[in-house]
């Protein structure tokens, strides 16, 4: 786990480096606050690579899950994409 976080923090600091694409997760995450804190400051190192860990992880599992699913879909998602299909 540690070399994650280390990963994590090394990305961030790329980010932080350059200037992201403007409508990149990256540029959302810099310009996100923490509402309760006063004034709303930005996000803290920690809590922002946490948040990209979570959308790495998080893409990875799902992308995961769609591809064995379309390599071996479950009994009956063929009737049921057949049902659903326009006709």
């Amino acid at each position: 786990m540690q070399r994650t976080q280390d990963m994590a923090r090394a990305l961030l600091a790329h980010v932080k480096a350059g200037a992201p694409e403007p409508r990149s997760i990256a540029a959302h995450l810099l310009a996100l606050t923490d509402p309760t804190a006063p004034g709303a400051p930005p996000l803290a190192d920690a809590r922002l690579c946490s948040e990209h860990l979570t959308f790495l992880l998080a893409g990875t599992e799902t992308t995961g899950h769609s591809i064995a699913w379309l390599s071996a879909p479950p009994p009956g998602a063929r009737a049921c994409g057949a049902r659903a299909a326009p006709r």
